[in-house]
């Protein structure tokens, strides 16, 4: 094997390897369905990993593959409220709006 074709060998190798394990992040804002504000506090649900909302209303899963996601929100004095997020390639943002409990 030439010097060169090793070198398009390795190089191969180490693409395919970095791309099979690319990993992104799903950020999740989270707002008030009635006001349109950032919920902080909020217990956001994704995987089995639970993260709550910073000041803005957003939590950050990071290290995710390609693929759905399911998650679920619960926050003090509001309506519970799922949500899915997809994975493809690239970080993704989601928001969802959940609603004041009366």
């Amino acid at each position: 094997m030439t010097m060169k074709q090793l070198y398009i060998t390795f190089a191969f190798v180490v693409l395919a390897a970095t791309s099979a394990f690319a990993q992104f992040n799903a950020v999740i804002n989270v707002t008030d369905l009635s006001t349109g504000l950032p919920v902080p506090n909020a217990t956001v649900e994704l995987g089995g990993n639970f993260l709550s909302t910073d000041p803005a209303g957003q939590v950050v899963f990071m290290g995710l593959a390609d693929g759905t996601y399911d998650y679920f929100v619960t926050a003090t004095c509001y309506n519970s409220g799922p949500g899915s997020v997809t994975i493809a390639g690239a970080d993704a943002i989601v928001s969802i709006s959940i609603e004041p409990a009366t």
